[in-house]
């Protein structure tokens, strides 16, 4: 595979927040994109083939920011769902995987793709933390030198990190060639992980996160102090709707996907305002 070939087209499967913006982005990048989901009747419930995709194309038109440059953009993205329109990937010479975190629908998925799509298509699955050989097993050997992780972080088109994570079987040259991808056309700064549970950025942000709990248990807070006043005094992000204790609620999310003098620094943080909520109660 010639690792300097350029993508023309894509197809993202799964239109969910993550999948839907991957897409997204990367008309923004000038590629003509399919973004296909399931059809209701897949899951029990009623409604035409197209409305999970269509709402979530809804969705995606009212975010604030836009995860799209401009209109014309928008028009390069083709909906359809996995019943009438799953012979679409045929075309794609990019198909990024982005359905729920389940390894036996993540499994199902990547067996339906092979029987479709091209011999010579790139397959990306945005799973944020399991292994991709175990999503690629029972696969061929050839599909899975062209199978990697291309993990995207929330929103993708103002979040610079791409994580690619090859496997044994990954042909170094997809690596490549879907790191050069990223770097020139989406902007995006490339991390090569290992193939490990949670990869490198959502490790460091679980470790991050343990940290927060076991300091908040010790020192009586609840989870509302964590979520308002630590996340705050430690510049640390906080996202209201991660949860981070029972009963729903706020949440912390730790977004750090940097070396450890960089995870050094925010556990610094981290503590010194634990100190300080310590002092004013």
């Amino acid at each position: 595979m010639n690792p300097t070939l350029p993508f023309r087209k894509v197809a993202v499967l799964g239109a969910g927040t993550m999948g839907a913006q991957i897409a997204a982005h990367c008309a923004n990048a000038g590629l003509s994109v399919d973004l296909l989901d399931i059809a209701p009747a897949a899951i029990g419930k009623p409604g035409a083939p197209n409305s999970l995709v269509e709402k979530a194309w809804a969705a995606l038109s009212k975010m604030n920011p836009s995860p799209f440059f401009n209109d014309a953009a928008k028009s390069r993205v083709r909906l359809g769902n996995f019943d009438e329109h799953f012979d679409r990937i045929k075309d794609a010479d990019l198909i990024i995987e982005a359905v729920v975190e389940r390894l036996d629908v993540k499994r199902g998925l990547m067996e339906r793709i092979e029987a479709t799509a091209s011999d010579a298509a790139v397959i990306g699955t945005n799973t944020s933390g399991i292994p991709i050989r175990e999503i690629g097993e029972g696969r061929s050997e050839g599909f899975r030198k062209r199978l990697l992780g291309t993990h995207f972080f929330n929103p993708p088109r103002y979040l610079k990190l791409l994580e690619l994570v090859p496997t044994a079987d990954t042909d170094p040259a997809v690596v490549e060639r879907v790191a050069q991808f990223g770097r020139v056309h989406l902007g995006k700064g490339i991390v090569v992980a290992n193939d490990v549970p949670y990869f490198v950025g959502n490790r460091i942000g679980a470790h991050s996160m343990m940290v927060a709990i076991h300091q908040m248990l010790a020192d009586g807070l609840a989870p509302e102090d964590v979520a308002e006043r630590v996340a705050k005094k430690a510049r640390i992000y906080a996202s209201p709707g991660q949860q981070f204790g029972p009963g729903g609620a706020k949440g912390l999310r730790f977004n750090f996907a940097t070396p450890r003098p960089i995870l050094d620094q925010a556990l610094a943080r981290l503590g010194e305002a634990f100190a300080d909520v310590r002092k004013s109660r």
